[in-house]
């Protein structure tokens, strides 16, 4: 699993530049949101909300997580006992002193779900603790998979 603890004075992503922790999170069918698993079609992964249900799966793992302080991965995907993909999102916590400036990417997205009975993953934690924050931010994601 990722979590990536950044504590600097200042931090800086350029326009080009991906900070991530995408699919860094649980493994399909870990995490208390697990999604529910289905040879038809599981559900995904659940954090901060519930996951999508599946075509074979109504019911998605229980939400869990803080919006305060957003530290907790993304729980995996439902599965078939056999997925090999939908990983939740893992963990950036960035700390600064001074300040963030973001005009690229920072992610924590769950991975999507490419095989049957297999559900997306959840997205993880972004946790920025700063007195400044600027930059244009192209994207800054924590997104639940696309599932089947």
């Amino acid at each position: 699993m990722y979590f990536l603890p950044v504590s600097a004075v200042n931090i800086t992503v350029e326009s080009e530049g991906i900070l991530s922790a995408s699919a860094g999170g649980f493994l399909p069918g870990g995490g208390a949101g697990a999604g529910t698993g289905s040879a038809t079609g599981s559900s995904g992964g659940s954090h901060g909300g519930l996951g999508g249900a599946g075509s074979g799966a109504m019911y998605a793992g229980l939400a869990h997580g803080s919006t305060h302080t957003p530290t907790a991965y993304g729980s995996g995907g439902g599965t078939d006992g056999t997925a090999t993909v939908g990983r939740g999102g893992g963990v950036l916590e960035l700390t600064c002193s001074g300040w963030v400036e973001v005009d690229g990417t920072v992610k924590a997205n769950g991975e999507d779900a490419t095989e049957k009975g297999t559900g997306g993953g959840a997205g993880g934690s972004i946790y920025i603790t700063t007195p400044h924050f600027a930059g244009t931010l192209d994207q800054m994601l924590t997104r639940v998979a696309y599932f089947w």
